[in-house]
């Protein structure tokens, strides 16, 4: 196969520019402890997942969205996305059988590569949804969010596949690296050769993942993330402006999208296997998926979004109420025992079905307003509710304190000093408390109604 020139020497008719290569003598495991082995390619992940939560719970304070929900959020959504781009992979190898399915060991092996983001797109972004809508948070803001975590993690983790050298694209040229050239690890070298693509990149630790140790390829890796770098220039400025001034949702649809578009344009470069499908075969599997994700991304936006998706209107000044249990009181919800009683006004009318126990221990149906009784006495508190039959129903007094002694209802009862707020049972009004006025000494008798 003859020599493939540099870019530059393609664009300009001759080959003869002096230019060259970079080499890669790393070995994939970083720090060996035993039987402890700390891979390049996982720190390359636990980075991507620092800097990226980091930039999430940044934007969420942005939004007004309490950190509380992103940390609910995450952890089950990022263990989703690595399960789903795991299992992604895995199904997509022409050795899924003999290599996975007969010895499943490797299909947790991720400290080797092998990772497919479009799986992680799929499994992570309706989990992220379904812990936002559980939480009461909005499921499309929530997508936003996860949009921007894998804008951001995304090319730290391609840092990872550079030195494992298990994403690379076609040769860039087939001569052999010189013996004295990184013969020892660690060891970055550039060489210079007018014939090799001048990115190149060419492995020499045996560790790496590559066909053919000291061949240039092109470093598709690199090319994966100068698009995320371009990508994320792009949506950054729009991070804020997009669920406010569009609606919540739109910034996950640009990212996957921009994404789709990444995956059919890079995979050109990128040795893979040509999958037919429609009687077309000079796409790859990566490119069919974007393909169709790119169509499906559209019409999720334009149909669901557009239909569905709501602008988001909080901002610190004005957030959303924490998750319970983060540290905020929890709402006591009214007609509860617990809610402070409140005092009548005069204004109050008593219903003529709600009897009135005067100071004499008569009863009235007079309503508040009216002329009293003969005895002139004034109405004290109400201590009947309404009784949807004609049977007598039993009646019962809470009080607010208590280590106050139960009472028969029909007993007598010395003078009261300070009176107690009463409720009745399947009342959702909460207890009044009676009028301050002195208590009679006599006893008090039951209301006349049987």
């Amino acid at each position: 196969m003859p020599a493939v020139p540099s870019m530059a020497a393609f664009l300009s008719g001759t080959d003869h520019t002096s230019l060259g290569y970079i080499v890669i003598n790393l070995n994939p495991i970083a720090l060996g402890l035993g039987i402890i082995q700390i891979h390049w390619y996982g720190l390359a992940y636990v980075l991507a997942i620092f800097v990226a939560l980091t930039a999430i719970l940044r934007y969420a304070d942005g939004l007004g969205v309490p950190r509380a929900h992103i940390w609910n959020i995450f952890l089950g959504a990022a263990l989703a996305g690595l399960i789903g781009g795991r299992l992604y992979y895995v199904i997509q190898q022409p050795d899924l059988v003999e290599h996975f399915i007969k010895d499943p060991i490797n299909i947790i092996a991720v400290w080797n590569g092998g990772m497919a983001y479009f799986g992680a797109i799929f499994l992570a972004t309706p989990t992220a949804a379904y812990l936002a809508w559980r939480a009461g948070l909005s499921p499309w803001l929530a997508m936003d969010i996860a949009a921007l975590f894998g804008a951001v993690g995304q090319m730290f983790g391609r840092l990872g596949n550079l030195v494992n050298g298990d994403i690379v694209g076609y040769a860039a040229g087939h001569p052999a690296v010189s013996a004295t050239v990184c013969a020892t690890a660690p060891c970055l070298a550039y060489v210079n050769d007018p014939r090799v693509l001048s990115w190149a990149t060419a492995y020499l630790n045996p560790g790496s993942f590559v066909a053919q140790f000291g061949v240039p390829y092109q470093p598709a890796a690199a090319y994966e993330i100068l698009w995320n770098l371009t990508a994320l220039a792009l949506l950054w400025p729009l991070r804020f402006y997009l669920p406010r001034n569009v609606r919540a949702g739109a910034f996950f649809s640009l990212y996957v999208a921009l994404y789709s578009v990444s995956q059919i344009v890079i995979f050109f470069a990128r040795s893979n296997i040509f999958v037919t499908f429609l009687g077309i075969s000079t796409l790859k599997q990566a490119q069919w998926t974007g393909l169709f994700t790119l169509i499906g991304i559209m019409l999720f936006y334009f149909v669901v979004v557009q239909r569905f998706g709501e602008t988001w209107d909080h901002d610190p000044e004005h957030p959303i109420p924490p998750p319970p249990g983060a540290g905020d009181p929890v709402p006591v919800s009214a007609g509860m025992a617990s809610v402070a009683p409140s005092r009548p006004t005069s204004d109050t009318p008593s219903r003529p079905d709600h009897p009135v126990v005067s100071q004499s221990g008569g009863s009235s149906n007079t309503p508040s307003g009216s002329e009293p009784g003969a005895s002139g006495d004034a109405p004290v508190r109400r201590t009947a509710s309404r009784s949807t039959s004609k049977a007598r129903q039993p009646m019962t007094t809470v009080t607010a304190a208590t280590d106050l002694p139960a009472k028969r209802s029909d007993a007598p009862s010395a003078s009261v000093s300070t009176p107690t707020p009463t409720i009745q049972p399947g009342s959702d009004r909460p207890p009044r408390q009676s009028v301050g006025r002195p208590q009679s000494s006599a006893p008090r008798r039951r209301s006349g109604r049987q």
